[in-house]
């Protein structure tokens, strides 16, 4: 009998102990099919389609009480770049955020810190971008600090570009290089403002971490103050690439200097102008119905437009885009489609920074450049302004010769991200005559939308561009 009890013992202990090694096979097998996926999935990962090939842009903007923050940054196809970008972005972050815990003034909502940090990307080569980071900070407008972040990524090899693997590397080269920079700076318009003591400082660093390329140059860029009394923002020298192509290696002189000439958009320039008979506006006699004018601020992003173009399309509805300078550039396309189908371009800055705190001279590059690019992407100049935070003041309205539009309903879809929260403002505040303010970079903002017009079509509003809503 005994011997029998433990037969049975052995047998049930055999049966878990396979039934044991069975599971860890099959969890195993399952794991490192899922991994396998997630990792497919991730290499597979596309950027939505923008101009530059294989890189999209992503923007984030906070506001509270104390702080404003705009972030506008590259988004590529590999986990590596992204990671090291992400890595950037957060240290900026975490910086400014720490500078808020510092010192004794008081931060309030009238006097809110700042910080922008926007990019500009230029492509040298298939596949080949300098990406340019600046960054501005500050709690007051007396303690603005202006730095830059230079990326040089070459998409097909997945890497980082060090500036250093582009030169020879012996010293006869490096004082060759430096003697170009400082040709240049000395025919710029900063020959005779430049220290020639941190000029010496900088060459003595040995370190090209502040270059970028171009198509035709590389540029050296230099933090306020950093080179030149001036009161400049940031100093740019650019040195022609023909002037620097014995001291480049052999493969990075084939891959600058003997590359195909890329055709630009030119080429197809007459498809993307809007004709004159299509820039008039159809003028519609005004009946007694309720009107309201939507607007979307901060795009165009590549699913999210797309999707709110194609809800106002089914309601036959009119929109009003406030569209960031820096987006466009990436989406030049979806900016064409917005126009095209009926829709208002409104001009919102180049990479959303708040005006009041910056030089007239800054203001008007941010207005300026990004109607060159909505000019560039659709045949016409953005005929109203609508400041980012709402922030505006005398120095901002001198400077402009549209209007400035603002809004009565203030939906905050951007805060709390909630499509029901969205219908409830509206539901409470809208009335004829309403300007209604959203957000076309947030899923949830179209979502709240497909409410919005759903409601409001119920409503008997009729759905119109803000500049049709003041006739």
């Amino acid at each position: 009998m005994k011997g029998k009890i433990v037969y049975i013992t052995l047998i049930l202990v055999g049966v878990f102990l396979i039934y044991f090694l069975f599971h860890m096979i099959f969890s195993y097998n399952v794991a490192h099919t899922n991994s396998s996926e997630s990792k497919q999935k991730i290499k597979s990962k596309v950027v939505e389609k923008s101009k530059y090939e294989g890189v999209g842009v992503a923007t984030s903007i906070e506001e509270e009480k104390t702080f404003r923050s705009a972030i506008h940054y590259p988004v590529f196809e590999s986990d590596m770049i992204n990671s090291e970008i992400k890595s950037y972005l957060n240290e900026t972050k975490e910086r400014f955020k720490k500078s808020l815990e510092v010192g004794n003034k008081q931060l309030s909502s009238e006097q809110p810190a700042n910080l922008s940090l926007s990019f500009r990307i230029h492509k040298v080569a298939n596949g080949l971008y300098s990406i340019v980071f600046s960054e501005e900070s500050y709690r007051e407008e007396t303690d603005v600090k202006l730095t830059s972040k230079i990326f040089i990524i070459d998409i097909n090899k997945e890497k980082f570009v060090n500036p250093d693997e582009l030169f020879y590397d012996n010293d006869t080269q490096r004082e060759d290089l430096y003697r170009v920079v400082r040709e240049s700076l000395v025919e710029s318009k900063y020959k005779y403002s430049f220290l020639e003591r941190k000029w010496q400082d900088w060459v003595n660093k040995q370190d090209l971490s502040n270059m970028y390329i171009t198509k035709e140059s590389l540029v050296f860029r230099f933090n306020k103050y950093e080179l030149v009394i001036d009161n400049a923002d940031t100093l740019e020298i650019s040195v022609p690439l023909q002037k620097v192509a014995e001291l480049l290696k052999e493969e990075w002189e084939e891959k600058l200097l003997v590359k195909e000439k890329e055709e630009e958009a030119e080429l197809v320039k007459d498809n993307n102008i809007i004709s004159e008979e299509e820039k008039k506006p159809v003028i519609e006699e005004k009946d007694s119905k309720k009107r309201v004018a939507l607007t979307f601020d901060d795009g165009p992003h590549p699913k999210n437009t797309m999707e709110v173009l194609n809800l106002l399309k089914s309601y036959n509805a009119k929109g009003t885009f406030f569209v960031l300078g820096s987006r466009v550039d990436f989406y030049p396309d979806i900016t064409k489609r917005i126009v095209e189908e009926g829709h208002e371009i409104g001009n919102h800055t180049w990479d959303h920074r708040d005006l009041t705190k910056l030089r007239p001279e800054t203001i008007k590059q941010e207005i300026e450049d990004t109607n060159t690019m909505v000019e560039k992407a659709t045949g016409i100049k953005p005929a109203l302004f609508r400041p980012p935070y709402g922030a505006t003041n005398k120095a901002v309205t001198d400077l402009l010769n549209i209007p400035e539009i603002m809004w009565s309903v203030d939906t905050l879809d951007w805060k709390y991200r909630d499509p029901e929260n969205i219908l409830d403002i509206v539901k409470q505040n809208t009335k004829d005559g309403s300007i209604i303010l959203m957000h076309d970079i947030h899923s949830t903002s179209v979502q709240g939308l497909k409410l919005v017009l759903e409601y409001l079509d119920k409503e008997g509003y009729e759905f119109v561009t803000v500049t049709d809503l003041g006739k």
